[in-house]
């Protein structure tokens, strides 16, 4: 398990990291309603995690270590990620204004940090609620997959 999420985590990692600089070399990063691909690129690694797992080890596949799974999947990702963003936030003091003076309500008390641990905890929400909605598609796919060849 830990190996597969480890593999999955750095593509997730890789995959925020290449869009986020893309989007900052196109100056479309301030453009917060981009954040919406991060969910989608998160759900295609999360669902190719658990179906890895799912092919490589059945026998142990339930709906604890297929949750786990996507849930360190997320992990993995998101916290190198955070971890960037601090240090990427303290040498771009005009992208950490920028952030201060357009985020409603929290943004002037926001900084570096405050700014990463935002994006640790929305990535780690979300990657539960993908891990258990990727779990239960991968599992219905396995069932029907198992039906087939009994059938």
């Amino acid at each position: 398990m830990t190996k597969i999420a480890v593999k999955f985590g750095l593509i997730f990692f890789a995959a925020l990291l290449v869009y986020f600089l893309l989007m900052r070399s196109l100056d479309l990063s301030d453009n917060f309603d981009f954040r919406v691909f991060n969910g989608l690129f998160q759900s295609v690694i999360i669902y190719l995690a658990l179906r890895t797992y799912s092919r490589k080890f059945p026998q142990d596949w339930n709906y604890l270590t297929g949750v786990i799974t996507g849930v360190l999947t997320s992990l993995i990702g998101v916290l190198p990620f955070a971890i960037f963003q601090i240090l990427h936030l303290n040498m771009n003091v005009g992208f950490m204004n920028h952030l201060k003076e357009n985020v409603p309500y929290i943004g002037q008390y926001l900084n570096p940090f405050y700014a990463s641990l935002i994006v640790l905890v929305e990535g780690m929400a979300v990657g539960m609620v993908l891990s258990y909605i990727c779990m239960r598609i991968v599992d219905a796919m396995m069932k029907k997959s198992t039906i087939q060849k009994e059938g």
